[in-house]
């Protein structure tokens, strides 16, 4: 029997650590496969959608204050070592270079399976950068096989690392959704009365407050458009930039058109709602709510940017691809929509690319295949 470890550090809202979920949740229904998931925080709100047929084991569970590097890395190993699995697989960079830093104390022997889901270029600057860089070359070697979740993932790790003896262990799985889980909870009603019905045009954007995700630029946009038509803006997620993006709706007239709702439980009632899905990132290793809200038949602008979301709407077949930082543009493409004679809404069965069951089937043969 084959006996797979997934790592995260916690489940407190991330893409990354929904996905890592979704992968446990459905191996530990496969039978001959023992699943088990390790968290070293134990929390955050997807706590609540682990399956019962997951065994979640919890790191550093006795120590009441944040652990040392040196402590996690100790527990890391003691606790692997007593699981024995065959396979391990982490996600996001840190934990993939802590896990391949302590793969030669691993008793067991298992393969080791690491996940990127950033392009490396976009996530590390300076001093940051190089250090990464000589992380990247010194570790990552000593993966059995890296998941890049795009081509364009793919692409920019090659720059970071040796091509030509870990080209061929790099391979591109895109990121899965749940679609039936996405269109059941979409018939759920939103849990305040937030759309304005007497908007022409309601749009929203979900993601972390953080300037990756270049929300001024889409304020802006706002603001151009609500000279021409009544519009509103919902965004849902919650950062650091909070209060400079409350400011920037004051600075541009447009506090009254601007909802924040924080982190919802659950986004797609309010993304099915919602006539524009808007998404403004300078970078995006995937872009997860991409492939949802396709899932739903909401339109999609999204920026051009370094990551997957040219390769989730296939060039701008599936949706609307417009210059990174560029407001006007993404202005005239929001009164396109808002025009019925050319609102691009033709339904597409894109998503299905994207649907948990056939990624799973991709990580199974990548996982188990030696």
């Amino acid at each position: 029997m084959e006996k797979i470890l997934f790592i995260t550090p916690h489940l407190k809202g991330g893409g990354a650590e929904r996905v890592i979920l979704s992968l446990a949740n459905e191996f530990s229904e496969i039978e001959d496969i023992d699943t088990t998931l390790m968290v070293n925080n134990f929390t955050g709100p997807y706590i609540k959608d682990i399956k019962h047929s997951l065994r979640t084991h919890i790191l550093n569970k006795e120590i009441k204050v944040n652990p040392s590097l040196l402590i996690t890395l100790r527990s890391m190993i003691k606790e692997i070592n007593k699981i024995k699995p065959t396979v391990i697989m982490t996600t996001l960079t840190v934990s993939n270079l802590l896990l391949l830093a302590i793969k030669p104390f691993l008793k067991c022997n298992p393969r080791v399976v690491v996940r990127e889901t950033n392009p490396p270029s976009a996530q590390w600057s300076g001093k940051k950068e190089k250090m990464f860089n000589v992380l990247y070359k010194l570790f990552y070697p000593r993966a059995d096989k890296i998941i890049a979740i795009s081509d364009a993932v793919k692409m920019d790790l090659l720059g970071y690392i040796n091509k030509d003896k870990l080209k061929n262990k790099i391979k591109v799985i895109y990121n899965p959704i749940d679609i039936e889980l996405i269109q059941r909870q979409a018939k759920e009603r939103p849990d305040t009365n937030w759309i304005n019905k007497k908007s022409k045009c309601n749009i929203i954007s979900i993601g972390r407050l953080v300037p990756q995700k270049d929300y001024p630029t889409l304020l802006k946009a706002v603001a151009i458009v609500s000279q021409q038509i009544q519009c509103q803006l919902t965004i849902l997620g919650e950062g650091q930039e909070y209060d400079h993006l409350v400011n920037m709706t004051k600075e541009l007239g447009i506090t009254e058109k601007v909802h924040f709702l924080g982190f919802v439980d659950n986004p797609y009632s309010y993304l099915k709602e919602s006539d524009l899905f808007i998404l403004t990132s300078k970078s995006e290793g995937f872009g997860l709510v991409i492939a949802e809200s396709l899932a739903l038949g909401t339109p999609v602008i999204a920026t051009n940017c370094n990551g997957a979301p040219k390769e989730i709407l296939d060039n701008g077949k599936y949706g609307t691809l417009v210059k990174v930082a560029d407001a006007e543009s993404i202005a005239k493409e929001i009164l396109d929509y808002e025009d019925p004679a050319t609102k691009k809404n033709k339904p597409s069965t894109r998503h299905y690319d994207f649907d948990i069951k056939k990624i799973a089937r991709s990580y199974y043969q990548e996982l188990i295949s030696d």
